[in-house]
C-alpha cells in the first residue's frame, strides 16, 4: 500500500473525529449543558446550515479556478481549530455568562461553517490531486469505512465518559484531544 494512502486514511480519520466534536449533537449537547435554551440551539443549527449551504452554492463555480487545492484545504481546516480552542476555553471557564459563551461560539461557528461549505466543495476535487485515479474507488471506500468505525468508537467514548465523569472536565479533555487531532490532520494533509 502506498504510504501517502496511509497518510490520507489517518488524515481523514483525525479530521472527521474533530468534525464530530464541532458539528452536530456533541456541540448541541455542549451548548445545552452550558445553559443555552433548546430554542436557541435549534436556531444555531438552522443558521449554520443555511450559511454552509449558501457558501457551497456561492463557491461551487469558483473552486475550479483555485491553483493549490491542498493548501486551500489546509487553511480552511485551520479555521476549525479556532472553534475547538473556543470550546476548550468555555469547557474550562464554564461559569462565564451563558449569553457571552453562546454568541462567541455562534460567531466562531459561523466562520467555521463558511469554511465547511468551501471544504465540502473542495472535498470532491481534492482526492483527485492525491489519489491515483485507478485506486480512487478502493481508497475512498476504505477511508469511508475507517472513518465510520473510528467515528462511532470516538462518539461512544465521549458518551461513556460524559456519563460517568464531570461533563465540562471531560469536554475540555476531549476538545483538547480534538485540537491535537486537528493539528495532526493538518500535518498529514
Amino acid at each position: 500500500m502506498k504510504s501517502n494512502y496511509i497518510k490520507y486514511y489517518l488524515q481523514q480519520i483525525f479530521y472527521n473525529c474533530v468534525v464530530i466534536l464541532i458539528n452536530g449533537s456533541v456541540i448541541q449537547t455542549f451548548l445545552m449543558e452550558y445553559g443555552v435554551s433548546g430554542e436557541r440551539v435549534a436556531m444555531y443549527v438552522s443558521v449554520l446550515q443555511i450559511v454552509q449551504v449558501a457558501v457551497m452554492l456561492g463557491v461551487s463555480g469558483v473552486v475550479e479556478n483555485l491553483k493549490n487545492i491542498i493548501k486551500a484545504s489546509a487553511w480552511l481546516t485551520f479555521a476549525k481549530v479556532i472553534l475547538v480552542f473556543a470550546l476548550i476555553f468555555f469547557s474550562v471557564m464554564n461559569s462565564i455568562n451563558v449569553n457571552v459563551a453562546f454568541y462567541t461560539i455562534f460567531a466562531v461557528s459561523i466562520l467555521t461553517h463558511m469554511c465547511f461549505g468551501v471544504t465540502n466543495v473542495l472535498a470532491y476535487k481534492l482526492p483527485y490531486h492525491i489519489i491515483d485515479i485507478h485506486d480512487y474507488g478502493k481508497v475512498t471506500s476504505i477511508s469511508g469505512i475507517m472513518i465510520g468505525i473510528c467515528g462511532s468508537l470516538f462518539s461512544a467514548l465521549i458518551m461513556h465518559c460524559t456519563k460517568y465523569y464531570d461533563y465540562f472536565r471531560v469536554m475540555a479533555l476531549i476538545y483538547s484531544a480534538g485540537a491535537v487531532m486537528m493539528v495532526i490532520s493538518l500535518i498529514l494533509g
